[in-house]
C-alpha cells in the first residue's frame, strides 16, 4: 500500500512518488503523479491512488480528498501520525478537534464536519446512531432478516469516516 501523508495547509506527500503542494497548477501535478484517469476544469481524478484534487479559478491547487475510506484498497493515508479511517468517527473527530481548536463547521454533523483552522473536513454518508435507527425499525417492521447482512456491513462502515479532505488555508470559510 502506498503512503499518503496528508499535511494540512500544505499538501500531501506520496511516498516514492512526491509531493503536491497548495498552489500547484494541474500541469504541475501531473508532473509529480502523471495523467490522471480523470479530469475536467477544475478536478482531477487519480482513481489508483484514491484522490481527487480540486482547482480554484485561477487553476491552482486548493483542496484534496482520499475518497476510499474507511476502506482503501491501495493507499494508506496517514493524518497526524494515524491512520484516519483506522480511527473510529468519534476518535478522528477528537483528534481534529483537539489540532483545530474551536472554529468549526457542525452543521452537517455527525455525518460531516469542517474544520476551519486546519481547513480538514471529514464526510460520511450516514451516522452510526442512523443504522442502530435503521435496525430497531427493521426488527420492529419484521424485515431486519432479509435486510441483516446489509445493515450490519453498514453499522461497521459507519463507524468510521469515509472521506477526508484538506484544503488550502482559509478553504472553509
Amino acid at each position: 500500500m502506498t503512503k499518503i501523508e496528508l499535511n494540512p495547509l500544505k499538501g500531501i506527500h506520496i511516498a516514492e512518488v512526491g509531493t503536491i503542494e497548495f498552489g500547484m497548477t494541474a500541469n504541475e501535478v501531473k508532473e509529480v503523479l502523471g495523467q490522471p484517469e480523470q479530469e475536467d476544469d477544475f478536478q482531477l481524478f487519480y482513481y489508483s491512488e484514491e484522490l481527487r484534487l480540486d482547482f480554484n479559478s485561477q487553476k491552482c491547487l486548493e483542496f484534496i480528498e482520499i475518497i476510499s475510506g474507511p476502506y482503501p484498497k491501495a493507499i494508506k493515508p496517514i493524518l497526524y501520525a494515524v491512520n484516519p479511517f483506522e480511527l473510529l468517527a468519534n476518535e478522528l473527530v477528537d483528534l481534529l478537534i483537539q489540532k483545530n481548536g474551536s472554529d468549526i463547521d457542525y452543521s452537517e454533523a455527525p455525518e460531516c464536519y469542517a474544520f476551519r483552522n486546519i481547513s480538514v473536513g471529514i464526510f460520511r454518508e450516514v451516522s452510526e446512531e442512523t443504522i442502530r435507527q435503521s435496525i430497531k425499525e427493521a426488527k420492529e417492521n419484521g424485515t431486519y432478516e432479509d435486510e441483516k447482512i446489509w445493515l450490519l456491513d453498514d453499522l461497521e462502515k459507519s463507524k468510521h469516516f469515509w472521506t477526508i479532505g484538506i484544503g488550502l488555508k482559509d478553504y472553509y470559510k
